[in-house]
């Protein structure tokens, strides 16, 4: 089972189960976002639990708005995010994202923080990294087809470090960018559809 699916179903349990979320003061600020990466492969657990990337020559550039909210569920704070994406290489398409952020901050006491995030992704046109032939196609060999769709679910994993001594403290991190179809919600469940981005950027405060 895609790591995807398991963050999935938790963060919905822990947001759907204890519908108390706690309002605060609001002193963060929004973030202008920009950042951009390389395609890998598309499931998540070798990436994550081995380090095990395969990277192709396609390409991610995403510009993006993050608004910090007024709620928090014990120590996870709540944050939305718009991002528009432009893909280039052997892909070449618009992407445009909606997602809501569960964030912990200042992990161990350090300017490092966590982020996991679950929304919905359109593509405007069918990703053709997404779909692959029965058989041997593009150094796999698949036992299915594999067939995506231009609307998937959208997951960010992400980890950032803010420059204090910096004016305004800007951020720079590592995010995982991935779409997926969720247990077939979006497109055939077996094998699973998606795709997977590595990527990097800076978080300016505004």
């Amino acid at each position: 089972m895609k790591l995807s699916y398991i963050l999935f179903f938790l963060l919905n349990f822990s947001l759907f189960s204890k519908p108390n979320l706690i309002v605060e003061d609001q002193k963060r600020k929004p973030e202008l976002i920009l950042y951009g990466g390389m395609f890998v492969n598309a499931d998540l657990m070798p990436i994550i639990v081995n380090g095990d990337i395969s990277y192709r020559k396609s390409y991610i550039g995403v510009a993006a708005v993050n608004y910090p909210t007024k709620y928090k569920y014990k120590f996870v704070d709540f944050e939305t995010e718009g991002q528009i994406a432009k893909h280039s290489g052997i892909m070449n398409h618009w992407e445009i994202n909606g997602v809501i952020v569960g964030r912990v901050n200042n992990l161990f006491h350090t300017p490092i923080s966590f982020g996991f995030g679950e929304g919905i992704s359109f593509a405007t046109q069918n990703p053709v990294l997404e779909n692959q032939r029965k058989g041997f196609d593009r150094g796999a060999y698949n036992l299915e087809d594999i067939e995506s769709r231009p609307l998937l679910n959208y997951l960010l994993i992400e980890f950032d470090y803010t420059l204090k001594r910096l004016d305004n403290e800007p951020k720079v991190f590592a995010r995982i960018h991935h779409r997926s179809g969720i247990w077939g919600t979006f497109c055939p469940p077996n094998p699973p559809c998606g795709s997977n981005f590595l990527t990097y950027g800076v978080k300016i405060p505004f």
